[in-house]
């Protein structure tokens, strides 16, 4: 096989994997933050949206844990903090560990006007 071939085989699978990853979120409608509660303990945060979607029905949650914590912690603090419109990106297929409710961990969380 030709080392030309090879990083063309290379290349789909690669492009094959970021849509596998992509397809592990999903995102809310564009709405506002209802609802955000602290833990003691692990210091996990869960929020609700005004307006969820079924994937995510009782909310999302933060992990201090995260690398991104911080930034989206403030981001959603503000949010809140302002009644800026929001659309969240979670992951359904990673619940609160204390929970079997459908609550998705934050992937991504993006301001809209």
């Amino acid at each position: 096989m030709k080392v030309g071939n090879r990083f063309f085989w290379l290349f789909l699978l690669m492009l094959s994997s970021f849509n596998v990853l992509a397809a592990d979120y999903v995102g809310s409608g564009i709405t506002t933050v209802d609802f955000i509660t602290s833990y003691n303990g692990n210091g996990d945060v869960m929020f609700r949206l005004k307006e969820p979607i079924d994937a995510c029905a009782k909310g999302y949650w933060l992990s201090t844990t995260d690398t991104d914590f911080q930034a989206n912690m403030s981001m959603l603090l503000a949010a809140y903090q302002v009644n800026s419109k929001v659309r969240i990106y979670g992951l359904p297929g990673q619940s609160w560990p204390s929970s079997t409710n459908l609550y998705c961990k934050v992937y991504s969380i993006e301001y809209h006007r």
